[in-house]
Order: C-alpha cells, then structure tokens, then sequence
C-alpha cells in the first residue's frame, strides 16, 4: 500500500514538475521576444497580412490598444505574436502562440475546427491619461508563422501612432 501511495505521489510530482518547466519555458520565450523587440533596429519588411492599430479609452482610465491582424496574404500556420509598446514598461504586452495554441490564417477560408481563423485581435493597455487622438507611441510587432511549406518566417514591423 505504501508502495501504490508513493507511486502516486511520486507521478504527480513529475507531472506538476512538467507543466512548471513549460511554463517557464513559454514565459522566457516571451521575455526574449520582447527584449529583442526592444533593442532590435528594424527596418520594416512587408507584412504578410493586414494591420491595424486602434486606440480608446478603457473604463479604468487607460488607453487600450487593439491591435487587429486580418486579410493574409499567403497561408501562416502557428502564428505567434507580440505586439510591444516602446513607452510602455508597467504592463505586460499581449501575444499569442506562445502561452496558448497558435492559430492559422489562410487566405478567404474559416474553419473553427482547425484552427483557422479569418484574423487574430490583441488587445494592450497603455498606462496613459492622454487621450486616443494626443497619444504618439512606437509600436512593435514580432510575427512568427510556419508555411505551407512547414518554413518557419519571422518578421518584425514598426508601427508608429
């Protein structure tokens, strides 16, 4: 009986142990990904989709940003995301793909059930009490995507407001 009691213990452990190294994992490919677009000098490359970056006074007297990828140009599959402010420090930058599934972007086609989505909305905040049309910043955005040839392509795009 002890042995059964210390199998189990022993599995959930490892199993809790597991998830604490993918979690740290995910969160120290995020803080790379953000220090590069920090640092990183970027001369913009054409995006393979369409971008747009809206800004709007929240309830709780900050400004959120939404950013809005949509209209591909080609197919991306596991699109991975960030979207940085370059004055924002206080608040965490959104993205996706890396702390949850990627998701797929081919042109004129939506299937839920595969992932593929007709764009990809992230939404910031802006520690600011300036107001939406007062508000000039420099945006950043690292997007990673796979082909339909399994090719990984990474580009970076600055976005100034």
């Amino acid at each position: 009986m002890k042995y059964i009691l210390s199998l189990i213990i022993l599995c959930i452990l490892l199993t809790g142990c597991g998830k604490e190294e993918k979690v740290s994992k995910e969160l120290e490919t995020y803080q790379n990904i953000v220090e590069a677009l920090k640092v990183k000098s970027i001369k913009n490359e054409e995006l393979p989709c369409h971008l747009e970056v809206s800004l709007e006074e929240s309830n709780s007297g900050e400004l959120m940003y939404t950013v809005t990828l949509d209209e591909p140009k080609e197919e991306m599959y596991q699109v991975k995301a960030v979207f940085i402010s370059l004055k924002e420090q206080e608040n965490s930058y959104p993205s996706i793909g890396i702390f949850d599934d990627g998701l797929n972007m081919v042109p004129n086609q939506v299937d839920h059930s595969k992932n593929i989505v007709k764009g990809i909305v992230l939404v910031g905040y802006l520690n600011t009490s300036k107001k939406p049309k007062t508000y000039h910043d420099t945006f950043r955005l690292y997007l990673e995507y796979q082909t339909k040839d399994k090719k990984i392509k990474t580009v970076y795009y600055e976005k100034k407001i």
